[in-house]
């Protein structure tokens, strides 16, 4: 797969990177005042990952990381500039809890400290209600108001894949927009990324280090995966949740004057890619998957 020039544009992943073109969306959506609470508490986000925030282990499973949150918050930001654009966008208050929502929503693969027993992945299937619980902890001691700690609550809720959000009730049409968002973002931010392909091999390692794989091979994984985008994913998208992923060309048009979808058109090359390696792999399949040294870093684990 030859680098697209874009590639630098869509896919920002520095830490600090990602949240300076954050507080750039911030300052185009007149939302200024907002930067400093958001960046201190993506701060303490980045620390938590770590294992630097009291009483939790550093992030141990490694697809369901720090960089796959930061790339949710971005995209968010993202999908909410986009939908300002058509005049349906988020008020200050909600794209502020929208963007802790996609901070928190996988803080629930985190160990706490006493907790050293195999790796966070063990909590995959519980992994919402736990995000829920730390978003709740973490702001009740931040002193936020309970409406926002509720506003968090639900977004979290609403990227459980089993729910769609009829299940769930918004506080206001703003915050079921805004939980919309959230949960598209986190399909998004994953399946356009442009070493998705590879990470792949780091959620079947997730699904094995869980105690109750889903998957009998990585091949196996690669091979579900076309269905899980057009039937699943997609669908959810499109339907489920408002396609609001339909601003995405405005926002890239607006900030970079780029009147192209990168995401969608990303995800186009991912599963085009895909499809290449199943057919034409065999069991060789990890001599397709070369960037971001992962399938080096992996050599000789299945």
């Amino acid at each position: 797969m030859k680098q697209d020039p874009t590639d630098k544009i869509m896919f920002i992943t520095e830490p600090d990177a990602v949240m300076l073109e954050v507080s750039e969306i911030l300052t185009r959506l007149g939302y200024r005042s907002i930067i400093t609470v958001i960046s201190g508490i993506y701060q303490d986000v980045c620390k938590i990952f770590k294992g630097e925030f009291g009483g939790f282990r550093a992030s141990n499973t490694p697809y369901h990381d720090f960089d796959h949150t930061a790339g949710v918050f971005l995209t968010s930001a993202r999908l909410i500039h986009g939908a300002k654009l058509t005049g349906k966008g988020l008020s200050e208050t909600e794209t502020m809890r929208a963007l802790i929502a996609a901070m928190f929503h996988d803080t629930g693969y985190l160990q706490t400290a006493e907790d050293t027993d195999g790796t966070g992945a063990k909590y995959g299937s519980q992994h919402e209600a736990r995000s829920v619980t730390f978003v709740r902890n973490y702001l009740t001691g931040k002193k936020m108001p309970e409406t926002a700690v509720s506003d968090c609550v639900t977004m979290i809720a609403c990227t459980k894949l089993s729910v769609t959000p009829a299940m769930l009730k918004f506080r206001s049409p703003g915050i079921a927009q805004a939980a919309n968002i959230v949960a598209t973002a986190d399909l998004l931010a994953q399946i356009a990324d442009r070493l998705y392909l590879e990470k792949l091999l780091l959620l079947y390692k997730e699904s094995v280090d869980s105690g109750a794989p889903m998957f009998k091979s990585e091949r196996d994984l690669l091979e579900k995966t076309e269905y899980f985008y057009y039937a699943i994913a997609k669908k959810r998208i499109e339907h489920d949740l408002g396609n609001v992923a339909n601003t995405l060309r405005l926002h890239f048009k607006d900030r970079w004057d780029i009147d192209r979808d990168l995401y969608h058109d990303n995800i186009k090359k991912n599963m085009g890619y895909l499809k290449q390696i199943i057919i034409e792999s065999g069991d060789h399949y990890r001599d397709h998957l070369k960037r971001g040294n992962i399938v080096k870093e992996m050599k000789g684990s299945k």
